[in-house]
C-alpha cells in the first residue's frame, strides 16, 4: 500500500517584542488560525502580508509552503520550503526538507521526493515518518521507472538504437584510426632503422675496400721489391767466388758463373777471367 504519511506543520512565531514586530507574530498567529479552520485563501492573505514585513523570516516562508501545499500549488510551496531550510535551527531545515519530499511526492516528481526525504533524516535520523515515505517513495520511482521503459515508443526505442549504433561506429572508427596511426608509425621507424642500417653498411663495405686496396698496393710494392732484389746479381769477394765454383760442378758451375760477379776494383781489371 502505498499511503503517504502526509503531516503537514505550521510554526509558531516565538516573539516579546512590541511594535513591528507584535504585528509581524499577530499576522503570522491569525493566519496559522485560520489555516486550521481550512480558509488556506484567507490563511494565506494573512502570511503574505506578514512576509512582506520580513521578507527572509524562514517562519514565515515555512507556513506559506504548507498553506500554498492546499491549495495544491505544488511549485509555489517547495519554493517555500526551500527558503525556510536555510532556518538556523536544525529542527526546522528537517521539516522544510521532510515537507519538501511530501510536495514533490504530489507532484509525482519521485526522485526529488527520494532527495528530500534523505536529507531530511540526514537531520533528524529517528523520523519514523520520513523513513517510512522515503521507503514508499522509492517503491513509487521503481514503478515509475518500469512503466516509462515498458510504454516507451517503438519509433523513441528505434532513435536510441541508432544512436547507440552510431556511437559505437563513431567509437570503432577512432578506434581503427588509431590503430593505423599507430602501423604508420611503426613503418616509418622501421624504414629509418633499414636507411640506418644500410648507411652503416655500406660505411663499413668502403672501410674494407679500402683496407683491401692499402693492403693490395702493399702487396705490390713488396713483390716489386723482391723482384728486384732477385734480378740484382750476389757480390761476393773474390776468395768466396773461387771457393763456391771449386765447390760446384756441372750445371751449378755454370750458374753460379751467371749469378757471381766479382768485384772490380775501380782501377780496371785484375785477377782471373773465368
Amino acid at each position: 500500500m502505498n499511503t503517504l504519511i502526509t503531516s503537514i506543520l505550521l510554526v509558531p512565531v516565538l516573539m516579546a517584542t512590541l511594535s513591528a514586530k507584535e504585528s509581524f507574530k499577530k499576522l503570522n498567529d491569525e493566519g496559522n488560525d485560520k489555516y486550521q479552520q481550512g480558509e488556506f485563501e484567507e490563511a494565506q492573505r494573512l502570511l503574505e502580508e506578514a512576509k512582506n514585513e520580513k521578507p527572509g523570516d524562514p517562519t514565515i516562508n515555512f507556513n506559506l509552503g504548507s498553506v500554498y501545499h492546499q491549495e495544491g500549488d505544488y511549485d509555489q510551496a517547495s519554493e517555500r520550503y526551500l527558503n525556510a531550510a536555510t532556518a538556523d535551527d536544525s529542527n526546522m531545515r528537517s521539516h522544510a526538507h521532510y515537507n519538501i519530499g511530501n510536495t514533490e511526492f504530489r507532484k509525482g516528481d519521485y526522485e526529488k521526493a527520494v532527495e528530500a526525504y534523505k536529507k531530511s533524516l540526514g537531520l533528524n535520523p529517528d523520523d519514523l515518518d520520513a523513513k517510512y515515505n522515503l521507503e514508499v517513495a522509492l517503491r513509487m520511482l521503481e514503478q515509475q521507472q518500469q512503466q516509462q521503459s515498458e510504454c516507451q515508443d517503438p519509433k523513441d526505442q528505434e532513435e536510441q538504437d541508432e544512436q547507440e549504433q552510431s556511437q559505437d561506429q563513431q567509437q570503432n572508427d577512432e578506434q581503427q584510426q588509431q590503430e593505423e596511426q599507430q602501423q604508420d608509425q611503426q613503418e616509418n621507424d622501421q624504414q629509418e632503422q633499414d636507411q640506418q642500417q644500410q648507411e652503416q653498411d655500406q660505411e663499413q663495405e668502403q672501410q674494407e675496400q679500402e683496407q683491401q686496396q692499402s693492403s693490395g698496393e702493399q702487396s705490390e710494392e713488396e713483390q716489386q721489391q723482391q723482384q728486384q732484389m732477385a734480378e740484382q746479381p750476389v757480390e761476393m769477394s773474390e776468395e768466396d767466388a773461387e771457393r763456391l765454383l771449386n765447390a760446384a760442378t756441372g750445371n751449378d758451375r755454370e750458374v753460379l758463373r751467371k749469378l757471381v760477379r766479382k768485384k772490380v776494383p775501380a782501377s780496371g781489371y785484375q785477377g782471373k777471367d773465368w
